[in-house]
């Protein structure tokens, strides 16, 4: 991850408004994996999106894009790259590759919201098949398939020297899901990380989704034990899962084969945020953040049996 100048930030706009006054009103956003920033054009705000090489490459970042307008195009609502003036979805500046994506209107519903509702969460659902729906028809640049994502891929490396513990629950878990079969309808493109921070509720009672950065392949599922993850520790979850899994299949059914093996699924989410939190930390992890990290690994030695 990688915090940019404003001046590049200034000069990747360049390539999609050539005056002032759109640059003028930029703003960061947030530093994560990407560098992100908000701009005014026309009166109407604006994501403009920088990515280091390191994190994901320009080709991956077109494949996102890609997917975006296949996906907006089969009924999706998401936030959609806009074209440069030279008609590419992604322009590269050195060693960072530059998108602009429409803004994503409606509310951030939290738990203490009055808009967290029956509605809102089979709309999370609904939203979430849509997606899947799309990309079942999906034939356009790939993206990469889930071992490869550099957190899992780099576990060996990530993992403290002498924890067999961990790396044995790894390599049981990947052979339970290596027998799990992939078909066009179980498994293709996920979101990833489809939770209310990378969503808005509308007005008009629809989630438009955006940061479509962890995009790969995977069975469609598993987009739902993550969403459904959230929810662990709520004293109403299984009413909650109940209205999303109805969203969900109000437009397509769940594959009985990945959804018997959520529990995995949902292990190796604790996994991957075990990882992340890891690499977040690094060797100069403080008290707390150790205590963090101590929690999160007895969650992926738990074996959790939620959603």
């Amino acid at each position: 991850m990688k915090a940019f100048a404003p001046e590049i930030a200034s000069r990747a706009l360049s390539r999609w408004q050539g005056g002032d006054v759109a640059r003028r009103s930029l703003v960061r956003v947030a530093t994560s994996g990407n560098d992100v920033w908000r701009f005014d054009h026309d009166g109407r705000p604006f994501i403009l999106r920088l990515t280091h090489d390191q994190w994901r490459t320009p080709a991956q970042n077109v494949a996102e894009c890609a997917f975006l307008e296949h996906a907006f195009a089969r009924g999706a609502q998401v936030a959609r790259p806009i074209p440069a003036r030279s008609g590419a979805l992604v322009e590269t500046l050195g060693d960072a590759s530059a998108s602009v994506f429409t803004w994503a209107d409606g509310d951030h519903v939290t738990r203490d919201s009055p808009r967290w509702n029956e509605a809102f969460l089979r709309e999370w659902g609904r939203a979430l098949a849509v997606l899947h729906e799309a990309a079942t028809s999906y034939e356009g640049p790939p993206r990469w398939d889930w071992p490869e994502e550099g957190l899992l891929k780099d576990a060996d490396r990530i993992l403290p020297s002498g924890d067999d513990l961990i790396r044995a629950q790894r390599d049981e878990l990947y052979g339970l899901l290596a027998a799990l079969p992939r078909t066009c309808s179980s498994y293709g493109l996920i979101h990833a990380d489809f939770g209310p921070q990378n969503f808005r509720y509308g007005a008009d009672g629809r989630i438009t989704a955006f940061d479509f950065g962890n995009l790969c392949t995977h069975w469609f599922v598993n987009d739902l034990v993550i969403s459904l993850s959230t929810l662990r520790r709520d004293p109403a979850r299984d009413r909650l899962r109940a209205w999303m899994l109805a969203g969900y299949e109000s437009v397509r059914p769940l594959d009985p084969a990945s959804w018997a093996e959520r529990d995995s699924l949902l292990q190796l989410r604790m996994l991957y945020v075990y990882l992340s939190r890891l690499v977040l930390f690094g060797e100069a992890a403080t008290a707390e953040q150790r205590g963090t990290l101590a929690q999160l690994r007895a969650l992926v030695l738990e074996r959790v049996t939620w959603p």
